[in-house]
């Protein structure tokens, strides 16, 4: 090939893709040939996203739109806006979120038909099964926590320095939080936040992360302005953040965190943050052990940019609708 390119005398560039695209296709021939070994799919959508293969240490970057096999051993990594749709079957998909790493640890089938997924994510995840999950053979691990026993749909957070969580949106869901530790099973609308508990809370639509992780800290507040016109909520812990809501006096909240200063409380708002000025807040000694943020930084709320159609079954049962979450949908 490379005397018939040098005759030709093409591009460096379309040389290195004449080759890509020979590797692409041994590839897809290894893994789609009949066997125990088997190939999921990955739909790129959204930039921002790489894959390292198995074996080798180099990452290389695709665009939108690009579908590809994914193996046993290979990692795919997400960039501030990067996503993706990695399809096990034509009804099974795990939708892989921004600033998140995934790797397929193995990808098979037995001679009875049971497909076995072995993987790992540090990041945010939602697994959709559209097919029987009793078929499946599942293991979705992250640093704190494991899926053992798959729902029909659900999502995983492991968001470093932050909360480890999994939330049910349908169908019965078991983790491990630790090798020793006893499975934590929970039934449609509940999650836990093995950070701080493995009991499972029910929770209300949208299920996500922010709700469940003030359940599991289990701080009380109530606005206390004595008499003034509210308490803004705003988006960070500064008084330059944008207001999103005006609390009135004696209304309860859950806080989920504050800053280092103690002059901020962050509460759910949305799938999401806000945050109180804390001298406004009367709380429960329960809240003495509250995370700590730094200050005027506060929580990053997770965000996703002209979100497409082929994510909102993945998204609404966490993040709502569109119209109704301008914090996440930008």
């Amino acid at each position: 090939m490379s005397d018939l390119v040098n005759d030709l005398k093409l591009p460096k560039l379309y040389c290195i893709l004449l080759i890509m695209a020979g590797m692409l296709m041994n590839t897809v021939n290894a893994l789609n040939t009949q066997g125990e070994n088997l190939s999921a799919v990955m739909t790129v959508v959204a930039d921002g996203v790489t894959v390292q293969r198995v074996g080798t240490d180099m990452e290389f970057a695709l665009r939108v739109g690009a579908v590809m096999p994914l193996g046993a051993g290979d990692i795919v990594h997400t960039g501030d806006n990067g996503r993706v749709i990695i399809a096990f079957t034509d009804e099974s998909r795990l939708f892989i979120f921004p600033q998140s790493t995934y790797e397929l640890r193995d990808f098979s089938q037995s001679d009875s038909g049971e497909r076995y997924v072995d993987s790992f994510v540090d990041g945010i995840a939602i697994q959709q099964f559209g097919d029987d999950v009793s078929a499946w053979n599942y293991r979705l691990e992250t640093d704190a926590l494991t899926v053992t026993r798959p729902s029909e749909l659900f999502a995983v957070w492991a968001v470093a320095g932050r909360f480890e969580a999994a939330i049910s949106a349908e169908g019965e869901l078991t983790i491990q939080a630790s090798p020793e530790g006893d499975p934590i099973s929970m039934s449609s609308a509940q999650g836990v936040a093995v950070t701080y508990s493995e009991t499972p809370f029910t929770l209300v639509p949208p299920y996500h992360a922010a709700q469940l992780l003030s359940l599991a800290i289990d701080c009380q507040g109530i606005i206390a302005t004595n008499g003034s016109e509210g308490l803004r909520l705003r988006i960070g812990p500064a008084l330059d953040y944008l207001v999103v809501r005006v609390l009135q006096d004696d209304e309860q909240v859950l806080v989920a965190g504050q800053t280092a200063n103690e002059l901020w409380l962050s509460i759910p708002y949305q799938t999401g943050f806000g945050w109180l000025f804390a001298d406004l807040v009367e709380t429960d000694p329960s809240c003495e052990m509250l995370p700590v943020y730094p200050d005027l930084v506060g929580n990053v709320n997770e965000q996703i940019m002209d979100v497409t159609e082929a994510e909102l079954d993945f998204l609404i049962p966490f993040y709502g609708e569109p119209a109704d979450n301008r914090i996440f949908y930008r």
